[in-house]
């Protein structure tokens, strides 16, 4: 059973509601180690003094034991962080439980004192510079320094609410304290021990590291998939990176530049490249990981496992498990001596430290046998069985350590998948080994199902090279959200996302031009529309407009780009050619959703106010206004017959029609039932070849036991119901595209661990009225914060003055080959922001 460890406040809601129900696993925030760097200290006198029980021969002195074993060392109570002074070999234990510290004599092995701090030490870093030692207190939010020189508490810094984890910047001399109920960092300048500002990022930070080298900040929030990247000088956001569930603790190699984060919540550490802020791998750990520390004289991580109860050795160089060692009862802090390579670990619950030599493991030698698995969705659950060992997974890898010899394995089945391998023999032999297996959907239609990252949601196809734009949302105010490229043959991301700096929170919208390549974002919280050039993958231009713009489209016959404007009532329209605004129109309240008739221009617009206006593209003038049903959203125009599809979706029965509006009269046509749907998660896509089009809905069953997605196809010729595709349990599609070179669709399933489900839409389209989508679904209840509730954070940065000039922009690796865009897809409709 999987242990949890107690929460010192309320558990704190974020992100989507459902989702978070299921992937947040109840459990507390972990203490996290920072790395420290050697120093001089100048010792002094211990307040209290607790000799134990001397150490095995062989310990103290130059040589080491031959044998693994490890020395228990009592300390305080609920020990949650341990930091280490590599100059004179003392290690310090914050005991959260006894609201103390203990000091521990590395050279002896013996407990020499013990110094009262604030409440709930939950962290502890040291200062090589000055020689003080800063303790997060997050029962007192306020972080208490330890004079070196004479191990007394000096002086007493109030930070945030519950801070939770700190990290130390040399070159500045700041300290970063990560606050786990407030949504900001607090800076401490360690030469005044005063606090000097505050930088917006997240609330539930529980993770933060400086890497000295980059100058960049690194800070994980535990109800969070995704690790926030900030610059060091100037307290910017600059990126954010996808993480494991619940990320817990953060370690910094500097020998190879690479960050490890160790995700609580899915048992493994995600390995991430510090030069392109990339995520490269993901390897298994024990059950709970809690805590990491790299040790840069060997190369290896060592990895404390909450559950397991166990530290699990990696080898940063392959990313192979090499072994594990037994500890105590619920480790949860972990540093490391690197003139001896002995590791220490704080066991929480059983109240003491382990000395541990991992130079001999129980199992050498030992070799891992990786089972690496591609095409489930992400955070499908899926299990192997080695040797009579069976190990289950939420993550694309389950790993074993074994020494020589040739094994029987077993895949256990996956609902909704088969997987490429359902069982055989393998051999170990001298070397790790990896066994991929791939899993195909039993959906029917299902092609391929590509991982994205967090919250996908607007989509759209690019007719000229077969590629495909999506936009992920923010998790956070401070974040960026990102756009991503698919390489429409490969199925795969081409090259990493925009760099977030790039692109403001919440990218509702994106719209191509066709003719130049570029790539239109309509940015709601930031009131603006960033432009990216598709071959350099780089914002050329950042253009103003209204209120929460909200929808965006291009129209190729008048080179232009239209923005509605939801909380401004108006349309921006931009000049394609020079990126400047050209005009505004004021159309009915709140619109949404937009599309054009390439025929002859004409604008629609749907809005809050169950209307639809329309604009001349000519004249930018209102041509014409007409009611069509509640809460018009994503919209698609059928240039066959000239008639326009509308989702529209009463906001109290929530459900989903799709009302058809004659382009030329401007009248509705029909009517057409989709399902009882959670609102705000639909999108539409057109086939110009043959007519049909694609609806994404989401189907909510009582009381929310499960939500299905699905996408309906309609005959555009009859104007009915042809089929309906099943999406699964718990798929939450927004956005979809549509794919005229092959006949492929293309939706995003906009969760935490989100990923783009491939289609064969060719496969669902018939003429002739279909099955009904979802009959018998009336009187299904909506439960609150089914749709995707994105986290807004309130307080202001506070501004601080560096020492230093700041730097430029972040470098990021570009995407490679030169890209053009097409045809605009309008995204799904959101409510107001208030």
């Amino acid at each position: 059973m999987a242990l949890s460890r107690p929460r010192r406040g309320p558990a704190l809601a974020i992100g989507v509601v459902v989702v978070a129900a299921l992937l947040l696993l109840g459990i507390g925030p972990a203490s996290n180690t920072s790395r420290l760097a050697p120093g001089v200290r100048a010792g002094g006198g211990i307040s209290s003094s607790r000799p134990i029980a001397y150490p095995p021969a062989g310990r103290s002195g130059a040589s080491a034991p031959d044998f693994a074993w490890n020395v228990s060392l009592s300390v305080g109570s609920d020990p949650d962080a341990i930091a280490f002074d590599g100059t004179n070999g003392y290690l310090y234990v914050a005991n959260s439980g006894s609201d103390n510290v203990s000091v521990i004599d590395g050279s002896t092995d013996r407990v020499v004192g013990s110094v009262t701090v604030g409440s709930d030490p939950d962290s502890i870093t040291y200062d090589p510079v000055s020689g003080d030692l800063y303790v997060a207190n997050s029962g007192s939010s306020n972080v208490s320094v330890l004079d070196g020189a004479t191990d007394q508490v000096v002086g007493s810094v109030p930070v945030g609410q519950v801070p939770s984890a700190t990290a130390y910047d040399a070159a500045d001399g700041y300290l970063y304290v990560a606050n786990y109920f407030s949504d900001y960092l607090t800076e401490i300048n360690t030469v005044t021990n005063q606090p000097v500002g505050t930088i917006p990022v997240a609330l539930e930070m529980d993770a933060i590291a400086y890497d000295g080298a980059t100058e960049r900040v690194y800070a994980a929030s535990y109800g969070l998939i995704a690790m926030t990247v900030l610059n060091g000088v100037t307290g910017q956001v600059v990126g954010r990176v996808g993480v494991g569930i619940n990320p817990d603790a953060i370690a910094l190699d500097p020998a190879n530049g690479f960050v490890y984060v160790a995700d609580f919540g899915s048992d493994n550490i995600t390995v991430v490249n510090g030069a392109t802020d990339r995520t490269v791998a993901s390897i298994p750990a024990g059950l709970l990981p809690s805590a990491v520390v790299a040790n840069t004289l060997n190369g290896y991580l060592y990895v404390t496992n909450f559950a397991s109860e166990n530290l699990t050795v990696i080898d940063d160089a392959t990313e192979e498990v090499v072994g594990s060692l037994p500890v105590g009862s619920n480790p949860d802090g972990v540093a490391y001596d690197p003139s001896n390579g002995y590791v220490y670990v704080a066991n929480s619950a059983s109240d003491n430290v382990t000395v541990a030599d991992p130079a001999t493991l129980p199992c050498p030698p030992c070799y891992a046998v990786r089972f690496s698995e591609r095409g489930a969705i992400p955070g499908t659950p899926w299990s192997v069985a080695l040797n009579g060992t069976a190990r289950n997974s939420t993550t694309s890898q389950v790993l074993f350590t074994e020494p020589d010899g040739t094994y029987l394995f077993t895949v256990g089945a996956v609902p909704g998948f088969t997987g490429s391998l359902t069982g055989g023999m393998l051999t170990v032999r001298g070397a790790n080994v990896t066994e991929p297996i791939v899993f195909s959907s039993t959906l029917p239609g299902v092609v391929d199902i590509i991982p994205v990252g967090p919250l996908p949601d607007a989509i759209a196809f690019d007719d000229s090279n077969g590629g495909l734009f999506l936009t992920t949302q923010n998790l956070t105010v401070a974040e960026g959200g990102n756009v991503s490229e698919i390489n429409g043959t490969t199925n795969s991301l081409v090259g990493p996302p925009a760099p977030a700096p790039n692109v403001s929170p919440s990218p509702l919208a994106v719209a191509f031009d066709r003719s130049n390549g570029d790539v239109y974002v309509a940015e709601a919280t930031a009131n603006r529309v960033e432009v990216i050039n598709g071959t350099s993958n780089v914002v050329v231009s950042s253009i103003a407009v209204g209120a929460y713009p909200n929808g965006i489209a291009y129209d190729a016959a008048n080179d232009a780009i239209y923005v509605t404007n939801t909380n401004s009532d108006n349309v921006s329209i931009i000049n394609a050619t020079t990126n400047v605004i050209t005009g505004s129109v004021s159309v009915g309240m709140f619109p949404y959703g937009v599309a054009v008739d390439s025929s002859n221009g004409d604008v629609f617009v749907g809005g809050g106010t169950d209307n639809l206006t329309v604009l001349s593209g000519r004249t930018n003038t209102v041509v014409g206004t007409t009611t069509i049903g509640p809460r018009p959203g994503a919209m698609a125009f059928d240039a066959r017959d000239g008639d326009l599809y509308v989702l529209t979706s009463p906001a109290i029965a929530f459900t989903l029609n799709v009302t058809i509006v004659s382009g030329t009269t401007y009248r509705t046509v029909a009517t057409i039932p989709i399902s009882p749907m959670a609102p705000g998660s639909s999108d539409i896509a057109y086939d110009s070849s043959t007519g049909y089009l694609f609806v994404t809905a989401t189907t909510v069953t009582r009381n929310l036991t499960e939500y299905l997605g699905n996408v309906t196809v309609i005959d555009g010729a009859s104007n009915t119901v042809a089929d309906s595709i099943p999406l699964g349990n718990l798929s939450f599609p927004t956005g979809i595209a549509f794919d005229s070179s092959n006949g492929y669709l293309y939706v995003t399933d906009g969760v935490l661990d989100g990923y783009v489900t491939v289609l064969n839409g060719s496969l669902f389209e018939s003429h002739g009225a279909g099955p009904a989508a979802f009959p018998g679904l009336a009187g299904y209840v909506l439960g609150a914060g089914i749709a995707i509730a994105i986290a807004a954070y309130g307080g202001a940065s506070v501004h601080r003055q560096r020492r230093r000039q700041p730097v430029g922009p972040s470098d990021r690796t570009g995407k490679d080959g030169s890209v053009e865009y097409g045809s605009a897809v309008v995204g799904p409709p959101r409510e107001r922001d208030t």
